[in-house]
């Protein structure tokens, strides 16, 4: 069928469909194909999730200079040792607080740290300090 979807084409298309012999119809899926490809859609969305939630933890740490090669088994250990690494440093932070509270915390630092070079327009610098 030609043309937009109207009331008439679908119309006309349908006609077409019944008086035309050559037309293979195409077989129903039964209820197993449909929920198979239900679930190779739903995993298609959550490994693309994924990539993208990956991607731009890449990118924050590429950011403070922290170089991660592709792929879910570089980025996971080595955010999860930066992680470390900053939870080392605030020894107090960690021991007095639930770990998704320590990570939310660094995740917040290193966002600040993030802003603060884009806006400065400077390279990171881990000795540099703000004076208080």
């Amino acid at each position: 069928m030609r043309g937009n979807k109207t009331d008439r084409t679908d119309a006309r298309g349908i006609l077409q469909a019944g008086c035309n012999a050559d037309l293979i119809p195409v077989p129903i899926k039964s209820f197993d194909q449909q929920q198979l490809a239900s679930v190779h859609r739903f995993r298609a969305g959550w490994m693309g999730e994924r990539t993208r939630r990956l991607n731009a933890v890449r990118g924050h740490l590429r950011e403070l200079g922290i170089f991660i090669p592709v792929g879910a088994n570089n980025v996971v250990p080595a955010a999860r040792a930066a992680i470390e690494d900053a939870t080392l440093r605030s020894p107090t932070l960690s021991s007095t607080r639930h770990h998704n509270k320590v990570a939310i915390a660094v995740a917040n630092k290193l966002t600040r740290i993030v802003w603060a070079v884009w806006t400065n327009g400077r390279p990171y610098d881990k000795l540099h300090s703000r004076a208080a």
